[in-house]
């Protein structure tokens, strides 16, 4: 008997995880939201935004951001702590000064702070810059990765936590949003 909560979804290999989770947080091919106050915002903080940024920030803006996953493994083991994973489209603040000054110096007065992404307490600052290049930083070792698109950037987030999920009879992923992660804690998992 499957009593899975009904916000609570199970994923699958067929499709790659991070597509399979944006999509069930709200992203779809060409959305395409109304951006124009965090456009005000980053103007109001000395960032202007071109078309490449805001692309960027209207195809993701204002999507499910707080991501909880559950990872039930072939021992009976479920892990849940740890697996909750920050996706947020940003309201500019000072403290992006400090991250602005850790890019590559040629890319400093063309870059814009577009997304706080992070699992767990480990948040990372994600810029997007003229070119489209998306540049994360990496907050232990205080430097920037640079990713060609926002997914390439997803995929290495998503799929480099799960990297050996498998999908068999013997593990299970699920993901839920918001405040679901009581229903990942509570939920008896029998039959599922």
């Amino acid at each position: 008997m499957n009593n899975m909560p009904n916000n609570v979804f199970k994923l699958n290999r067929d499709t790659p995880l991070f597509m399979q989770v944006l999509k069930l947080a709200g992203w779809y091919n060409g959305r395409n939201i109304d951006i124009s106050q965090e456009e005000i915002r980053h103007r109001e903080y000395g960032y202007k935004l071109n078309n490449a940024m805001s692309d960027i920030l209207s195809e993701f803006y204002n999507m499910s951001h707080i991501w909880y996953f559950r990872l039930e493994t072939s021992c009976g083991k479920i892990i849940i702590s740890g697996l909750d994973y920050t996706f947020t489209t940003v309201g500019v603040c000072h403290e992006y000064n400090y991250y602005k000054n850790l890019l590559p110096p040629e890319t400093q007065s063309n870059a814009v702070p577009i997304i706080r992404a992070g699992w767990h307490q480990f948040d990372r600052s994600v810029w997007v810059c003229k070119k489209g290049l998306i540049y994360a930083y990496v907050p232990i070792e205080n430097y920037f990765e640079v990713f060609s698109s926002i997914f390439n950037f997803m995929e290495s987030e998503i799929e480099g936590r799960f990297r050996g999920f498998t999908d068999s009879p013997y593990e299970k992923l699920f993901v839920t949003f918001g405040k679901g992660q009581q229903l990942l804690l509570n939920w008896d998992n029998a039959g599922v």
